[in-house]
């Protein structure tokens, strides 16, 4: 894409569409703070190697935000994206049955997690750990908060594109089942921080036009189904009900205790110490991860390792400062601000996905992330705007 917008050229036209345009700037700006970041990292290498995987936040605005594409494509673009997303679902379903009946161990969890599970569910045997979490995604060798996300996107896609009342009875039946497909996969794949962003987006889009008594009744009945759903399967059920009791919550004496509820608030604890010492600059684009280490003295994590921020919110404040952690807000707060006054509620429901995800996820640490929001960001803002608005 980016080779084609060269070999275009016209660039006189395009540096005028990105100079008129100020959300281009914008979303340039919160690449260019990494850039700058760069003047007083220590890091190089992992400061370049961080450039390199942000990059979609660069180039798609530019390539995007000064290219005009045919309604037709903007169409096939999204109907693209869900058709990858069914059948990267169905091929992780498929693998995780036949695992199963190849009597292949099912790896959702670590080894002292693991046990908590068997002990606490007593479904070691059972089919749900084949096709749940980790187990499912890594049939693709995605993290399940990626495939998640995905997979919710792909539904609100649906879901704005296809008028119910102007369907035919077989296209209902097959819109329905797609929907459902969807929402199953979503509480299979059991993404705690997906889940919370799911409900929301559910509320915002049920409430759009107002809340009557049907409405309210319809959330509360699927909300509720949403978490009966989650509880009947023993991984989510594990995941929700009992890695997040308040128990599970509390820093552990000794390493048997850790869970990735825990283990995430000693990230954000060391990180938000680390922020305090580098208020206003950060440590710079590439210290990130070294500039915590020190705070995980003390802490004996037994098998787990690696040390990050696990939330882009704090990874941009410790890496950029306010400054940075102010731009990326702005570039969520402006679109998502211009996209309800617009009632452009597509790209409202994935401005709420990116911003609660990045929550609990260094979202932008891994291209499966970035390269998502880079893209669907740039052609929603200003792309499927447009479309929208010819409709």
């Amino acid at each position: 894409m980016v080779l084609n917008w060269l070999i275009e050229a016209n660039y006189k036209e395009k540096w005028y569409s990105i100079k008129s345009t100020p959300r281009i700037l914008l979303y340039i700006l919160f690449y260019a703070v990494f850039l700058i970041g760069m003047l007083y990292t220590e890091d190089i290498s992992n400061g370049v190697f961080t450039l390199e995987k942000k990059l979609s936040i660069l180039t798609f605005p530019l390539v995007l935000g000064s290219s005009k594409l045919k309604n037709a494509q903007k169409r096939s673009i999204l109907k693209l994206f869900v058709l990858s997303t069914f059948i990267a679902l169905t091929y992780c379903y498929i693998g995780g049955t036949i695992d199963f009946f190849s009597g292949l161990p099912a790896h959702n969890f670590d080894i002292i997690t693991q046990s908590k599970y068997i002990q606490e569910t007593g479904e070691s045997a059972a089919i749900w750990p084949y096709i749940s979490y980790i187990q499912l995604s890594n049939q693709l060798a995605f993290h399940p908060t990626y495939l998640a996300l995905y997979t919710v996107f792909a539904l609100f896609i649906l879901l704005d594109n296809y008028n119910w009342a102007e369907l035919k009875t077989q296209q209902r039946i097959l819109l329905g089942l797609t929907v459902t497909y969807f929402i199953v996969s979503v509480i299979l794949l059991s993404s705690r921080i997906v889940y919370l962003a799911f409900i929301v987006s559910i509320m915002y889009w049920t409430i759009r036009q107002g809340l009557g008594i049907k409405r309210l009744v319809f959330l509360v009945s699927l909300v509720l189904t949403i978490l009966i759903l989650i509880y009947i399967n023993p991984v989510s059920r594990y995941r929700v009900y009992s890695e997040l009791s308040p128990i599970s919550l509390k820093i552990p004496e000794d390493k048997m205790g850790w869970t990735s509820a825990n283990l995430r608030i000693l990230h954000w604890k060391s990180s938000l110490t680390v922020i305090g010492q580098n208020l206003l600059f950060g440590v710079g684009t590439g210290d990130g991860n070294d500039a915590i280490v020190n705070e995980y003295d003390g802490y004996d994590l037994g098998i787990f390792k690696g040390y990050s921020s696990h939330s882009e919110y704090l990874r941009t404040f410790l890496t950029v400062g306010l400054i940075g952690l102010t731009i990326f807000i702005l570039n969520l707060s402006v679109p998502f601000w211009k996209a309800r006054k617009n009632k452009q509620h597509l790209y409202v429901i994935f401005l709420i996905l990116i911003s609660i995800c990045c929550l609990t996820e260094s979202l932008f640490s891994l291209q499966k992330g970035v390269v998502f929001y880079g893209f669907f960001n740039s052609f929603m803002s200003f792309n499927y705007c447009k479309l929208e608005n010819d409709r």
